[in-house]
């Protein structure tokens, strides 16, 4: 037990802070997810009053980008975005019904999606969009470093780089379903079946030996190298920066997403509305009621931040 301690202390003081995304109820988490799922989710573990967005797409993916942008992706090729905290969300025709289920945003105005045979990219947050080729059955997750200057995507067993002009296969990846960026951009994750950690960029990758029957679907990266990842069996798999690995099971059903702060601030999230939150750097989560039967599939910080 001290170590899992002692390495979600490493987490907490390695994690940067920088601006997040707020929204009109206060602080917390933006939870989205199954059947049009959005709402917001306060520190204290009390659900705000949400939002009725008038349609029941599944909602596989949001990112936060400062104090006031979000984007939201999901099934037949939505795309949602705010620009004032979440009063008002736009819903925005990138020219496909195929599901989008990764998006990622740069300080500045890079959006980029991804989903079924799908990789599109915005320089205008949203207002323009082009399709990049993608030779993969599909993609299921993105990230890109904070300057635009390239995105990380994986899927159908491969991890994929986007160079500004066109999308490579840097790597197979047996498996993989879920890939972070740390916040200063030295360390990529990428986890599904297996782990693996990238130190240039996605441009080589190495796997991380861990325990037979882990089965992972969301990570988060840290400035030192630290890889958090959350799955299966209410899985929670921490890699050190010296690839050492402490497994817990603090969570009952499959967890889809985890988010991570600087501050010590914790949340993870997936099926059934299952909800745990941590505010001591992950030494101990408590699960939250929070009166959702639907899965969640992506989360973001409110408020704190991105980290």
């Amino acid at each position: 037990m001290r170590k899992h301690t002692l390495a979600w202390c490493a987490i907490a003081v390695a994690l940067l802070s920088a601006p997040g995304c707020k929204k009109k109820s206060g602080p917390g988490g933006w939870l989205v997810g199954e059947e049009g799922l959005m709402a917001n989710l306060h520190d204290d573990g009390s659900l705000g009053p949400g939002y009725d967005l008038g349609r029941n797409d599944d909602l596989y993916g949001i990112e936060c980008r400062g104090l006031d942008d979000a984007f939201v992706v999901g099934s037949g090729g939505v795309f949602l975005r705010t620009f004032d905290k979440g009063a008002t969300w736009e819903t925005i025709d990138l020219g496909t019904d195929r599901t989008l289920r990764g998006v990622a945003a740069a300080i500045l105005n890079d959006v980029v999606a991804v989903g079924d045979q799908a990789f599109f990219v915005s320089h205008d947050s949203g207002d323009s969009w082009t399709g990049v080729p993608v030779d993969t059955a599909g993609l299921e997750s993105v990230a890109m470093p904070h300057d635009g200057s390239y995105a990380l995507a994986v899927g159908d067993g491969a991890a994929w780089r986007w160079n500004g002009e066109s999308l490579q296969q840097t790597a197979e990846l047996p498996g993989v379903r879920a890939v972070a960026l740390s916040h200063d951009g030295a360390t990529a994750a990428a986890v599904g079946a297996g782990a693996w950690r990238s130190l240039d960029g996605g441009v080589h990758w190495t796997s991380i030996a861990l325990p037979d029957g882990l089965d992972l679907h969301d990570v988060w990266a840290a400035r030192d190298g630290t890889i958090v990842a959350v799955g299966a069996g209410g899985a929670m798999v921490t890699i050190g920066a010296d690839d050492r690995v402490t497994v817990a099971h603090p969570g009952v059903g499959t967890l889809r997403t985890v988010h991570l702060t600087a501050g010590g601030h914790g949340m993870v999230a997936g099926d059934g509305g299952e909800v745990l939150m941590s505010h001591d750097g992950g030494a101990s989560w408590a699960r939250v009621s929070v009166g959702i039967d639907r899965t969640i599939y992506a989360l973001d910080e409110i408020g704190v931040g991105h980290n």
